[in-house]
C-alpha cells in the first residue's frame, strides 16, 4: 500500500523539489548586499554635502541635528556587523516566503486527493475490501504525504543554507539553526493544512469541491483573526487606531495575534520579530494532530 501511495504522490513530490530548485537564484550574493549598503552610504554622504536641499528652509539647530543623525547612521552602516544583520534579515524573510509559498500549497495538494481521488476513480471500494482497518489505511496515506513534505522541506532548508554559503555569506549571517527551526515549524504548520485537506477529502466525493472547500477553510482559519479584528475596530474604534501608532495599540487589539496560525508557522512574534520556538512548536503540533484526529473520526463513520 505504501508503494501505491508513493506512486500517487511522486509527481507532487517532484513539483516541490523543482520549485525549490527554481527559487535558488532568489538568494542575493553577499557582495550584492554590501554594494547595496555602500550605495545607501554614498547617497547619505551626498545629502550631507547639501543638507538644505533635503530639509528645505529650517533653522541651523535643526540642520545640525540632521547632520549629526546622518553621520551616526553612516558610521553604523560602515560597521561590517550592519551588513551581516541585513543579510540575516533577508535570509530570514526569504526562508519564510519560500517555505510558505511551496510547502503549504503542496500540503493541500497532497491532501485533497487522498480519499476524494479514490472515490472519483472508484478504487475506494477495493481499498476498503482489503484486510486493513480504515484507521490504518488513512494513516498510511497520511504518513506517505507527511514524509514527502518532510523531505521537500529538508531540501528547501538545505538549499537556502548551501546557496547562502556558496554566495559568500559568513556563518554569522546564515544562522543555520534558525533557518532549520523556521523550516521545521513551517513543515509542522503544513501538516495542519494537510489535515484540513484530508477532512474535506473525506466529506466531499470529488476533487473540485474538495479543493474549493480546502482553500476556503484554510483562508478563513488564517485570515479569520485579522478579519474579526478589523470588524471590531471598524465598529468600536473607527479611525482612532490609525492615529495611535502600531506600538500603542490596546491589549484587546493585540490579543487577536494569539490566534494567527501563520505567525506560529514562521515562529516569529508580531511587531518585535523575535523567535517564539517553544510556543510555536506546541501550537503547530496540537493543530496538526487535531485536524488528523477529526479526519480519522469522520472517515471511520463515512459510508461509501
Amino acid at each position: 500500500m505504501i508503494a501505491k501511495e508513493w506512486r500517487d504522490a511522486r509527481w507532487k513530490f517532484l513539483i516541490g523539489v523543482v520549485a525549490f530548485l527554481i527559487l535558488i537564484p532568489t538568494v542575493s550574493s553577499y557582495e550584492a548586499i554590501k554594494e547595496g549598503v555602500q550605495s545607501q552610504i554614498d547617497m547619505m554622504q551626498r545629502d550631507l554635502r547639501s543638507p538644505e536641499k533635503i530639509l528645505g528652509p529650517v533653522d541651523e539647530q535643526e540642520q545640525r541635528r540632521f547632520v549629526t543623525s546622518e553621520r551616526n547612521e553612516i558610521r553604523n552602516m560602515q560597521d561590517p556587523a550592519y551588513v551581516e544583520q541585513i543579510a540575516r534579515w533577508q535570509l530570514r524573510d526569504l526562508t519564510h516566503f519560500r517555505n510558505v509559498a511551496v510547502i503549504v500549497p503542496l500540503a493541500g495538494l497532497f491532501g485533497i486527493g487522498l480519499v476524494a481521488g479514490e472515490v472519483g476513480r472508484g478504487s475506494i471500494f477495493l481499498l476498503l475490501s482489503k484486510p486493513v482497518g480504515r484507521t490504518r489505511m488513512l494513516l498510511t496515506k497520511y504518513a506517505v504525504c507527511a514524509t514527502c513534505l518532510f523531505v521537500i522541506a529538508a531540501i528547501g532548508g538545505g538549499s537556502i543554507i548551501l546557496t547562502a554559503f556558496a554566495r559568500g555569506y559568513p556563518p554569522e549571517a546564515v544562522q543555520v539553526s534558525k533557518i532549520l527551526l523556521s523550516t521545521g515549524l513551517t513543515y509542522l504548520g503544513s501538516l495542519f493544512v494537510l489535515g484540513v485537506a484530508l477532512i474535506m477529502s473525506v466529506i466531499f466525493r470529488d476533487i473540485l469541491r474538495t479543493l474549493l472547500a480546502t482553500v476556503a477553510s484554510v483562508f478563513v482559519i488564517l485570515a479569520g483573526p485579522d478579519l474579526l479584528r478589523a470588524l471590531v475596530e471598524w465598529i468600536v474604534w473607527g479611525d482612532r487606531l490609525y492615529t495611535m501608532g502600531p506600538m500603542k495599540f490596546p491589549p484587546w487589539y493585540r490579543s487577536f495575534d494569539h490566534f494567527r496560525l501563520y505567525d506560529y508557522w514562521i515562529g516569529l512574534q508580531p511587531y518585535s520579530g523575535e523567535m517564539m520556538a517553544a510556543r510555536s512548536l506546541v501550537v503547530c503540533v496540537v493543530t496538526a494532530t487535531a485536524a488528523l484526529l477529526l479526519a480519522l473520526w469522520l472517515f471511520r463513520r463515512r459510508a461509501y
